[in-house]
């Protein structure tokens, strides 16, 4: 009922609420459950090879726009770009915003299954590396700082995780530590690697405030408070956010998780998200304990941060994270179980 009505009261239009619509981005996950139910090899081999080049028609696409406009990624998510500029590059199938963030998903997935699976050899570890690679220059071109920061982390996390001894998890926050005291030599070496882009600007205010005393003004970061001032106002049921004042700051939050709040507060937040734990729980718990954790975690994290930081209402995103990167996963971590209870054997 809080999807149909909220404060004041006012009907909603039920399933033609626009906070309804985010889950399409459901299907994706469906989609790789039913697959995955069929339980043939050979089936899921094809199927996640098939969308896999699909995956690389885009990036390659991305990549020679890139020879013109370096920052076209960026282009293709920014409002301010000329329309039919836009309209032309995604005819030609140029990814922007869906799949950088979509290609930071899978390699957080592809490192996962290489650091935890010990029985992946030959051909499927060299193409495992060879995804890795692919997916990491776009994420490193795609001048997003976020995506940058979260796949960083998430590696951090997963060879983190992938240690069994705890003296080597020890020493592994020590070094962390002494990279967070190197932060503001890295910070300047980050600048000059993306000298003349908006990620060197971004991170180059980061330096200032951070370094130099300096504070700078964030529209982001004034949008998203106002954004939450709004949900705070009923933390609930959510509010009507058809008057302009607060439509404009319903929109600028800029942030999924906070905008289904301010829609349809806590109970339809909290409903959205279990929504795709729902969809996604079976196959994530077939895997074993131990490697369920260390695989799916950076990747849930992932998605979680992110949907919280930015609108993650893009399909080409979802479809990485809710087919692909469940599909890989799932395909690999069954076909390595199998390995080692053949070796067992």
């Amino acid at each position: 009922m809080c999807f149909l009505f909220g404060i004041p009261f006012q009907f909603k239009l039920g399933f033609l609420h626009p906070i309804m619509t985010l889950w399409i981005w459901v299907f994706p996950i469906l989609m790789c459950a039913c697959l995955l139910e069929r339980n043939s090899i050979r089936e899921q081999q094809i199927i996640i090879g098939y969308n896999m080049i699909l995956l690389i028609v885009i990036i390659v696409a991305t990549i020679k726009a890139m020879q013109i406009f370096p920052n076209i990624m960026r282009m293709m998510t920014s409002g301010a770009t000329e329309a039919t500029l836009a309209a032309s590059m995604s005819k030609i199938n140029v990814g922007g915003f869906g799949i950088a963030y979509g290609c930071g998903a899978i390699l957080l997935t592809l490192t996962a299954l290489l650091v935890n699976s010990d029985n992946i050899r030959g051909i499927t570890k060299l193409m495992l590396v060879s995804g890795i690679g692919i997916c990491g220059f776009i994420v490193f071109k795609a001048q997003f700082t976020t995506l940058l920061g979260l796949c960083v982390i998430g590696i951090a996390l997963i060879l983190y995780m992938s240690l069994d001894s705890p003296g080597l998890k020890i020493l592994c926050v020590i070094v962390a530590l002494f990279l967070l005291t190197a932060t503001q030599p890295l910070l300047h070496f980050a600048i000059e690697i993306y000298q003349g882009t908006q990620v060197a600007e971004h991170l180059q205010d980061l330096y200032v405030s951070w370094f130099e005393g300096e504070q700078y003004h964030s529209y982001r970061n004034e949008y998203f408070l106002n954004g939450l001032n709004l949900f705070l106002k009923s933390p609930i049921l959510g509010i009507d956010t058809t008057t302009p004042e607060n439509h404009f700051a319903y929109i600028a939050s800029h942030s999924t998780v906070l905008g289904v709040a301010i829609r349809s507060g806590l109970i339809g937040c909290i409903c959205y998200f279990y929504s795709y734990w729902l969809a996604a729980k079976d196959k994530i718990q077939e895997c074993p304990s131990p490697e369920r954790t260390r695989i799916y975690v950076p990747l849930i994290a992932y998605f979680l941060v992110l949907s919280i930081m930015n609108p993650t209402e893009s399909d080409v995103f979802n479809y990485c994270v809710g087919f692909i990167s469940l599909a890989i996963a799932s395909l690999l971590t069954k076909q390595n179980n199998d390995t080692e209870e053949t070796l067992e054997e």
